[in-house]
């Protein structure tokens, strides 16, 4: 499945552009296109727009509110995908773990259209396997 993956101001990062392109995945950066700035759901119609996943940091907007409200208003989206935050820093995700979770996410071949994940429970093999989508 080829994946382009639009990144939103709070997970651009020349960094993980890079890993993720030599994880043969396309980005997308809001400084790229010229999108910085841009509030969420702006993200979300130009991601839409374009067939681009959404990939941001900004997990509670985005799993609480915003897909809701985009689905809700009969609109669809190409797919969101977010990472939590944790109090106890150790727990983030590092850059391996995101690119981890998206690789198992693709290979389980779960659908992406207008659908929200988390990719801290997809960063190991074990919940795609198991059955656990999101």
């Amino acid at each position: 499945m080829a994946l382009t993956i639009y990144l939103d101001d709070n997970i651009d990062d020349d960094e993980l552009i890079v890993r993720l392109r030599k994880a043969s995945y396309e980005v997308v950066s809001p400084r790229q296109v010229g999108t910085s700035g841009c509030k969420d759901l702006e993200y979300l119609a130009y991601a839409s727009e374009h067939g681009y996943v959404l990939l941001t940091q900004n997990a509670k907007e985005f799993t609480e509110k915003w897909h809701k409200q985009w689905l809700e208003e009969g609109r669809s989206h190409s797919g969101i995908l977010v990472i939590h935050h944790e109090r106890d820093v150790s727990k983030n995700m590092s850059y391996n773990d995101i690119i981890r979770a998206i690789d198992n996410l693709v290979a389980s071949g779960v659908p992406f259209n207008n659908e929200v994940y988390s990719l801290d429970r997809w960063r190991y093999r074990r919940y795609y396997e198991e059955g656990e989508e999101r």
